[in-house]
C-alpha cells in the first residue's frame, strides 16, 4: 500500500534561518527554501509521502493580514485534494500562535492542520527544527488527529492553537498552553494524547467564514499601563477610526477611571469593544467595576488580548450585536 502524502507549506521563519556559525547567537530567518530543508532531512519520509511549496519565506514579525490571506488559500486548496492527508505549516514563533488561532477559527476540514517552528536556527550546533518537523508531519498521521482543528507542535509537545502561547524569548521549552494543559505529547514521532487524563481541551467551531471579496476590519490592540497617555487613543479614534478595539487590561481586565471618557467616546463613534488582560494567564472578570454594563463592553473570558483581536476581527465581518458577540466570546474563551 502506498504512503499518504503530506503537503507541507512553508513561510520561513527560525525554522528556516541560518547563522554565521553553529554557535552565533544572531541569524537570518527564512533563508532557506523549503525544498532544501527537505533534502536536509530524508527522516521525513518515514510516515508520509512529501509534496511542498513555498508561499514565502519570511520572519513572522513581518506577518501581515494579506499574508493569511494567502496562507489561508493555499491551505483551503491543499486539504481539499483528495491525495493529501494533512499539511504541515513551517512557520516563525513570533508569531506563530496568531497565525495558529486566525486559521483554526476558519479550518473546517477534518485533516490534520499542524503549525510548526523551532527556537534555534537550523544551522545551529543543536537546533530543533527537525525534530519539531518531524513529529508534526508524524501527528498528521496519528488516529487521534483527526477533527482536533489546528494543533501546534514544538519540542515534543502538542498545543491546540486556541491556547498555545509563546511565553519565553528563547530556549526549546517556550512554548506552553494557556490555562490549561497540552493536548499530548509527541516523542520521536510516537503520539500520547492527555484525553485519557482529562486534560483536552474540546474544540469550539466559531461558525466564522471568509467570503470572496471579504476585506478584513481593522481592530486595534492597546494594552494599559501605569501612566498610559489617552490622547494616543484619542488620535487613533480621530484621524483612523477601528471598527474594533481590544483592551489589555490590568490584573483580571481592570481599566482606569480616567479612561470613561475615551471609551464614552469610542462607543459614539461605533468601535465595538473587547475587555481582554495583559497577564498572561487567567480568566477575565465578567462586568469587573461595572465597567461592561456602563460602556457596553464584550469580555474576553480566558481568551488572550492578543487572539480576541483576531476573533473580533472575524466575527465583525458576521455581525455587530452586542449579545451575539459576547456569546460567541464567552464560547472561545471557556
Amino acid at each position: 500500500m502506498s504512503q499518504p502524502t503530506v503537503h507541507v507549506i512553508a513561510t520561513g521563519g527560525t525554522i528556516a534561518g541560518v547563522a554565521a556559525s553553529s554557535t552565533a547567537r544572531a541569524y537570518v530567518a527564512g533563508s532557506l527554501p523549503i525544498g532544501a530543508m527537505l533534502e536536509r532531512m530524508p527522516e521525513l519520509s518515514e510516515h508520509a509521502q512529501l509534496t511542498s511549496e513555498q508561499v514565502f519565506n519570511i520572519d513572522s514579525v513581518d506577518m501581515t493580514h494579506d499574508r493569511w490571506l494567502i496562507l489561508l488559500k493555499a491551505v483551503t486548496q491543499a486539504l481539499a485534494r483528495s491525495d493529501i492527508s494533512g499539511v504541515v505549516i513551517t512557520h516563525g514563533t513570533d508569531s506563530l500562535e496568531e497565525t495558529a488561532y486566525f486559521l483554526d477559527l476558519l479550518h473546517t476540514s477534518p485533516k490534520p492542520l499542524v503549525l510548526v517552528g523551532s527556537m534555534r536556527s537550523a544551522s545551529a550546533l543543536s537546533a530543533d527544527g527537525p525534530m519539531n518537523l518531524y513529529n508534526a508531519i508524524a501527528l498528521t498521521q496519528d488516529a487521534g488527529a483527526a477533527g482536533r482543528g489546528v494543533m501546534v507542535v514544538m519540542n515534543d509537545q502538542i498545543f491546540s492553537a486556541k491556547q498555545v502561547t509563546k511565553f519565553c524569548t528563547s530556549g526549546v521549552d517556550a512554548f506552553a498552553a494557556k490555562d490549561g494543559a497540552p493536548l499530548g505529547c509527541i516523542s520521536s514521532g510516537q503520539v500520547r494524547w492527555r484525553d485519557a487524563e482529562g486534560g483536552a481541551t474540546q474544540r469550539i467551531f466559531s461558525g466564522l467564514a471568509l467570503n470572496e471579496g471579504d476585506v478584513l476590519p481593522q481592530v486595534a490592540l492597546q494594552f494599559c499601563h501605569v501612566g498610559f497617555n489617552t490622547s494616543l487613543l484619542n488620535a487613533m479614534l480621530d484621524h483612523d477610526t477601528p471598527q474594533g478595539l481590544v483592551l489589555g487590561g490590568l490584573g483580571a481586565g481592570n481599566l482606569p477611571q480616567a479612561w470613561g471618557t475615551i471609551l464614552q467616546k469610542a462607543i459614539q463613534k461605533g468601535v465595538v469593544i473587547v475587555r481582554s488582560t495583559r497577564l498572561p494567564s487567567g480568566a477575565v472578570t465578567p462586568n469587573y467595576n461595572h465597567l461592561d454594563e456602563n460602556y457596553s463592553l464584550i469580555q474576553s473570558a480566558y481568551l488572550s488580548a492578543t487572539k480576541s483581536r483576531i476573533l473580533l476581527m472575524l466575527a465583525l465581518l458576521k455581525t455587530r450585536d452586542h449579545v451575539a458577540l459576547q456569546t460567541l466570546f464567552n464560547q472561545q474563551g471557556a
